[in-house]
C-alpha cells in the first residue's frame, strides 16, 4: 500500500489582485508538455482543484501557467 500519492497540477485561473489578501486558485491536472507531465497523465488523466486562500503570506505564491506538485497523505 502506498503512503503518499503525488499529483501535478497547473494553475489555470487566479482570482484576486494585489490589494486583496484573499484569492481563489483554479488548477487542472497536467496532461501535456514535458516527459514528466506525460508520465503523470498516465496515472492522473483528469482532475480539477479549486481552493480559496485567505492568507496574506500566500499572496504571490501561485502564478498562472505554473505547475505545482500535490503530495496527498492520510491525516
Amino acid at each position: 500500500m502506498i503512503e503518499t500519492m503525488r499529483a501535478k497540477f497547473r494553475v489555470d485561473e487566479l482570482n484576486g489582485n494585489e490589494e486583496i489578501t484573499e484569492f481563489t486558485v483554479k488548477m487542472s491536472a497536467v496532461t501535456d508538455g514535458s516527459e514528466e507531465n506525460q508520465d503523470f497523465n498516465k496515472y492522473t488523466p483528469s482532475g480539477y482543484y479549486e481552493m480559496y486562500v485567505d492568507n496574506p503570506k500566500a499572496k504571490g505564491f501561485f502564478k498562472e501557467g505554473q505547475e505545482y506538485y500535490f503530495d496527498i497523505k492520510k491525516a
